[in-house]
């Protein structure tokens, strides 16, 4: 069964803990960090053949970290916990493709536990096309079944 997801950030934010707009989603989506890497200074060290990067003073709120690819520079895994809130967001990208010479992902899972509840996402991307004109409105295909979050 193919889904589909009809719903604004907020409702995404609080789903996975952590507050989205546009552009995390967007980066989520492209396998790129979801906060800006060039607001605050960053170490990196090597971690297993990948490299680990996260800020140099941790946030008191929250502590994020980056596993990126060293071979292509995209991120393998972005965590972000809270565990004064018992809360860990952790996306990890599966496998890359190559679409208009760009890397990008292809599959994606995401892992959001909050206390004793957990949800995953797993994301596949069969067909991909980029930077190409949107024409709205859309209809959702027959055959699509409509995820609700609750």
């Amino acid at each position: 069964m193919i889904h589909f997801f009809e719903g604004d950030y907020a409702l995404l934010s609080d789903f996975l803990g952590t507050t989205l707009d546009f552009n995390k989603v967007q980066n989520l989506l492209l396998g790129e960090a979801l906060f800006n890497l060039k607001e605050s200074a960053y170490v990196s060290s090597v971690y297993d053949d990948a490299y680990l990067v996260q800020p140099e003073n941790q946030n008191a709120l929250f502590e994020l970290f980056y596993i990126i690819n060293p071979a292509y520079f995209k991120i393998v895994s972005q965590q972000l916990s809270q565990p004064k809130d018992q809360r860990i967001l952790q996306i990890d990208y599966l496998k890359y493709q190559e679409v208009d010479s760009e890397i990008i992902p292809e599959q994606i899972k995401i892992n959001a536990v909050e206390a004793s509840s957990e949800t995953i996402i797993e994301l596949e991307f069969k067909s991909v096309s980029l930077n190409e004109k949107l024409n709205f409105p859309f209809k959702i295909p027959s055959g699509f079944e409509a995820i609700e979050l609750k």
